[in-house]
């Protein structure tokens, strides 16, 4: 073989060696590319792991705290809803005491109204009694104890009729 044979075919090597080397240089700047981009991925989904390990611990904490208001084996969605219902329970109790108070409140005002009616028609009772004995005052009606004894039920049917008419 002779030189510019040899000098030919190094060259053309040269050449085939030199696309290659092109070759590889550009597969490695597309992996470097392929492995930046992951390594963002990468990035990305560790900050979306902790955020969510940084929800999920917070979660956890709440839910903790609601151990002690759960009865045993209920959810939370049990125990909110039971609350509900025993909410609802006790408004409606609420609500029936409530209308109690005031039909009694109603019923203690007609009976104070009742009760100054009758203590108005005693009070005038004992005046217009107070004013017969004193213009009776040392008169004798009676003769005897019967007719005495008769007089006082006279005066005390006299009372019960006036009573009477006062409260009509």
């Amino acid at each position: 073989m002779s030189i510019e044979q040899e000098i030919k075919d190094y060259e053309a090597l040269n050449a085939d060696t030199a696309m290659q080397l092109n070759k590889a240089q550009q597969r490695i700047a597309e992996l470097e590319a392929q492995l930046a981009h992951k390594e963002e991925l990468r990035q990305e989904a560790l900050g979306c792991l902790k955020n969510a390990t940084s929800r999920a611990d917070k979660l956890q904490a709440q839910l903790d705290e609601c151990v002690d208001y759960l009865k045993d084996g209920e959810t939370i969605a049990e125990c909110i809803q039971r609350n509900r219902d025993d909410a609802s329970s006790t408004l409606t109790l609420l609500a029936k005491e409530k209308r109690k108070s005031e039909e009694l409140q109603a019923q203690l005002a007609e009976q104070a109204e009742a009760s100054e009616m009758v203590m108005d028609a005693c009070l005038k009772a004992e005046a217009q009694l107070a004013e017969l004995k004193s213009a009776w005052a040392g008169t004798k009606f009676v003769s005897s104890d019967k007719d005495n004894m008769e007089f006082n039920v006279r005066i005390t049917y006299w009372q019960k009729e006036t009573l009477q008419d006062i409260l009509k």
